[in-house]
């Protein structure tokens, strides 16, 4: 399923999201990491630590940070330039 939420694309499968930003692509797997990718498809950053896969993925463009979601009812926060939680 792919759609748009507040200029944002987002694609879901049953074993991967993707969230599309504005120089970066991002995906969260089954394989409990979440990679940020170059507008290119260079790796940019893998994040780990993630306890299940990973099953939600929210970039909030007014502050600029990455809300991700795997394993526990908390929510990490990422910067996605430099991959830091924060």
């Amino acid at each position: 399923m792919n759609f748009y939420c507040r200029g944002v694309f987002v694609s879901w499968s049953c074993r991967e999201l993707t969230v599309l930003l504005c120089a970066r692509v991002v995906t969260g797997s089954f394989d409990k990491t979440v990679r940020m990718w170059s507008s290119d498809g260079m790796l940019v950053h893998r994040l780990k630590g993630f306890v299940s896969p990973v099953s939600g993925l929210c970039y909030v463009s007014r502050c600029r940070v990455l809300w991700t979601a795997g394993g526990t009812p908390d929510a990490y926060l990422f910067e996605p330039k430099t991959g830091e939680n924060v």
